[in-house]
């Protein structure tokens, strides 16, 4: 999305702010994809949040979100609400 709104020199700076915050880039494991699709198969949200909350149950992390369409997962891993200005 900020590439699309901003261009690739926000984007680059986007994604070094991530680095500096000290977030992990994912790599992609067979077994979380086939973990996402189950949890698109059980749960009305898209496999882009059902991707993400696979990946924060993996990691036994924290998901880090303001999207509402996570109400309906909370119970399946530690949501941190944000919400957006």
């Amino acid at each position: 999305m900020t590439k699309r709104r901003f261009g690739d020199a926000k984007k680059m700076e986007a994604l070094s702010r991530v680095y500096q915050l000290g977030m992990k880039i994912l790599s992609v494991p067979d077994s979380l994809v086939y973990e996402a699709a189950e949890l698109k198969a059980q749960y009305a949200i898209s496999y882009a949040d059902c991707f993400a909350l696979a990946c924060a149950r993996d990691h036994s992390a924290a998901l880090v979100t303001g999207d509402p369409d996570f109400k309906t997962v909370a119970h399946l891993a530690k949501i941190i609400w944000i919400r957006s200005v």
